[in-house]
């Protein structure tokens, strides 16, 4: 079992280094883990410019150094709607990443994950959301499709809605 959608604190939404996720993957019983930190490409994102690849490898390397005996670990990364960025998203390919996740976290130039999304109501943002995943798909080189349910997610907090359970 390999964990493959980890941040470190070379993202925005993580804190950890790499060291310690990776003990803790191993403590966990599994067998490895991907760091896929995000690189993102809209200014306004948390996440835009924040991965510096130098020091993203040169951790990792030690990473491997310390825990790679114990455990596979993976360089990947997260590329953010690839398919609007394509030379930057190349040029972060250039890197010697084992595993890159695609990913959708904005629509039409905003957050997907904040209430302007939803002010048309839920369908119309599925409707993007999933219009997004189908680029995405057509248009950019990558390994795994990440988070199906962004929308969903973040729709059911920002509307206050509750899951059915059944």
């Amino acid at each position: 079992m390999i964990d493959t959608h980890t941040h470190t604190h070379h993202s925005p939404d993580g804190a950890a280094p790499m060291a310690e996720l990776a003990a803790a993957a191993r403590d966990a019983g599994l067998t490895g883990i991907a760091f896929s930190d995000h690189a993102e490409w809209y200014r306004g994102d948390p996440a835009y410019g924040f991965l510096d690849s130098d020091a993203y490898f040169t951790e990792l390397a030690a990473t491997r150094e310390q825990l790679g005996e114990d455990l596979t670990i993976l360089a990947g990364v997260e590329l953010g709607k690839p398919q609007d960025f394509p030379e930057e998203a190349q040029a972060m390919l250039a890197h010697p990443y084992d595993l890159v996740i695609g990913s959708v976290h904005w629509l039409d130039a905003q957050p997907g994950w904040e209430a302007p999304i939803f002010q048309g109501g839920l369908a119309p943002a599925y409707h993007l959301y999933f219009d997004e995943l189908l680029r995405l798909i057509e248009r950019a080189d990558f390994d795994v499709l990440g988070h199906l349910d962004l929308v969903r997610r973040d729709s059911w907090d920002l509307l206050g809605l509750t899951m059915p359970i059944e």
